[in-house]
C-alpha cells in the first residue's frame, strides 16, 4: 500500500487592496499571452500550405498539428524573403 502525504495549501497571503492589485496584474499577463498566441495564429493563417510543406521538408508528421512559435517565425522569415526576390 502506498501512502500519501497530506498537501496543505497556505490561504492567499493577500487581502484587499493587494490581491486585487494581482489580480489585475494576472489578468493583463493573461491578455498578453492570449495576444501574442492569437499573433502566432494570424500569422499560421497567412502562411500558404505549399511554402508550409515545401519549408518543413516533410518533418512534420501530422498534417493536422500545428507549427511551433519558433517554426512559425522561421517559416515567415523565409517566406518574406522568398517575397521579396
Amino acid at each position: 500500500l502506498q501512502y500519501r502525504k497530506k498537501v496543505h495549501f497556505r490561504t492567499n497571503p493577500y487581502t484587499g487592496p493587494q490581491a486585487a492589485s494581482i489580480a489585475r496584474r494576472n489578468a493583463r499577463e493573461r491578455n498578453r499571452v492570449k495576444q501574442v498566441n492569437d499573433g502566432f495564429n494570424a500569422l499560421r493563417r497567412h502562411l500558404p500550405a505549399s511554402v508550409v510543406a515545401a519549408l518543413s521538408g516533410g518533418a512534420r508528421r501530422g498534417s493536422g498539428k500545428k507549427l511551433s512559435k519558433v517554426d512559425t517565425l522561421r517559416m515567415v522569415v523565409e517566406y518574406i524573403r522568398y517575397l521579396q526576390q
